[in-house]
């Protein structure tokens, strides 16, 4: 993995008050995709990453479709790395967003053990708590239709500092539909 490089000064801006906005740190790199120990590191760097968000005063960080296993998977790798929604990954990113006081979109692949299928979800952890957790609707392409069952349920508004955001998960803000709910049932960030 590359190092993170992050700006020599911190902003001087106060964050958004509550109810008026919400400053968001984005985090897109390279990680490794398909093994343990790519899991290891990709929420080594999720904790890295958060740490420099929370330096910046950000009150919500995101990260990318799949982060924490990579995003290429074959259908196997995608069975064998999923995690239920109380596994290492949301209970790590659930101890971290309360020792910082962040909210945390956590992208993973979630097994869900009663039905036994393998999503492509979103966790959004805020004050220690796992508040919504999303499964994509609309899966893009063979391969992900390979690995993944579909969600069944809308995209969730959740307040974060008060406003609300919406979740969709990348290929899915090609369904206007999709973005209209949300904003629809109160999302002003999506």
């Amino acid at each position: 993995m590359h190092p993170i490089r992050i700006a020599s000064k911190l902003p001087r801006s106060e964050p958004p008050q509550p109810g008026t906005g919400v400053r968001v740190a984005l985090f897109q790199g390279e990680n490794p995709v398909g093994t343990p120990e790519a899991v290891a590191a990709n929420l080594a760097r999720l904790h890295e990453v958060a740490e420099i968000a929370a330096r910046y005063r950000a009150q919500l960080c995101a990260f990318p479709e799949c982060f924490t296993t990579g995003y290429a998977l074959t259908p196997d790798q995608a069975r064998d790395l999923a995690q239920p929604e109380d596994g290492p990954a949301i209970k790590g990113a659930e101890a971290l967003s309360q020792r910082l006081g962040m909210a945390l979109v956590v992208p993973y692949v979630e097994l869900d053990r009663e039905a036994g299928t393998v999503h492509d979800s979103i966790g959004l952890v805020l004050s220690g708590h796992l508040v919504a957790n999303y499964r994509k609707t609309h899966l893009y392409g063979a391969a992900e239709r390979a690995s993944f069952t579909a969600g069944t349920e809308l995209p969730p508004v959740v307040k974060v500092n008060q406003f609300p955001v919406g979740l969709l998960n990348n290929y899915e803000c090609e369904f206007p539909p999709l973005y209209q709910s949300l904003a629809g049932r109160g999302a002003r960030l999506i």
